[in-house]
């Protein structure tokens, strides 16, 4: 998987740990709550809840860091602008478990049993990593589902 992964021009190891990925959740609904905060004082969006998720992702997925305890996860916030301390107490009080079991309660009703899972458009589900393809086709589906007035936008 990592050679096709830096086929693609993709970092990706193997060797990295395996934990609960609860407060990981809870620091993505926390990068949201700010980044909307940021939106409304700036009057623009700062993208920091994505560039936050995208964070995660590279030191899980390419770094092979842990990104289950709460230190760890303040250490990676405070790269993308957020207190340390602030993020670390926020995540220690379990200030966003509700807003993350939410999600997880929202996921099973519609059957999410998995990862990874892609929802598209609110409606519909690819389960699974798939092939290009599988993607492509599910987007034209969605695109065609909207009627005639998704064509024209």
């Amino acid at each position: 998987m990592a050679g096709l992964a830096a086929a693609d021009g993709l970092e990706l190891t193997a060797e990295r740990a395996m934990g609960n990925t609860f407060n990981a959740h809870q620091l993505v609904h926390l990068g949201r709550e700010q980044s909307q905060e940021q939106s409304r004082e700036q009057g623009r969006e700062q993208g920091l809840a994505e560039r936050l998720l995208q964070r995660l992702y590279h030191a899980y997925f390419a770094e092979g860091r842990p990104v289950f305890d709460p230190d760890d996860l303040a250490g990676l916030a405070a790269v993308e602008g957020l207190d340390y301390d602030a993020t670390r107490q926020a995540l220690k009080d379990g200030s966003y478990a509700d807003a993350v079991r939410a999600d997880e309660a929202q996921a099973a009703q519609i059957g999410i049993s998995g990862v990874p899972f892609f929802v598209l458009d609110r409606k519909y589900g690819i389960s699974g990593a798939q092939a290009t393809e599988t993607f492509t086709r599910a987007l034209e589906q969605v695109w065609r589902s909207r009627g005639p007035e998704a064509a024209s936008a």
